[in-house]
C-alpha cells in the first residue's frame, strides 16, 4: 500500500491497482466509506492488512476527484469556523 496524494488530514492510498481514501488523525487511520468514515485504526504497519479490508476502493479518476471534494468541504468549513 503506498500513499499517492494527500491533502490535510486525508491521503489517496493505491494497493494492487486499487485506489481509496483514509484520514489520518491522532495516530489513527479512518477509512472514508460513502460519506462516513470508518472505525479508527492505529497508524502501524501490523494494521495494513485491516485497513485494507475495510477500504472502500475504486478507480483513480473516481478516487483523486473524492480527494477534491474532501479537501473543499473542508476549506468551506474552515472558512466558516474562522
Amino acid at each position: 500500500m503506498k500513499t499517492v496524494r494527500e491533502n490535510g488530514s486525508f491521503r489517496l492510498i493505491e494497493h494492487d491497482g486499487r485506489y481509496a481514501l483514509v484520514e489520518v488523525r491522532g495516530g489513527l487511520v479512518f477509512t472514508i466509506v460513502g460519506d462516513g468514515e470508518g472505525p479508527g485504526i492505529p497508524d502501524m504497519p501490523a494494521n495494513l492488512s485491516r485497513i485494507v479490508a475495510l477500504c472502500d476502493w475504486t478507480d483513480e479518476d473516481s478516487a483523486h476527484r473524492r480527494l477534491d471534494e474532501l479537501a473543499e468541504r473542508g476549506n468551506d468549513l474552515a472558512a466558516r469556523i474562522w
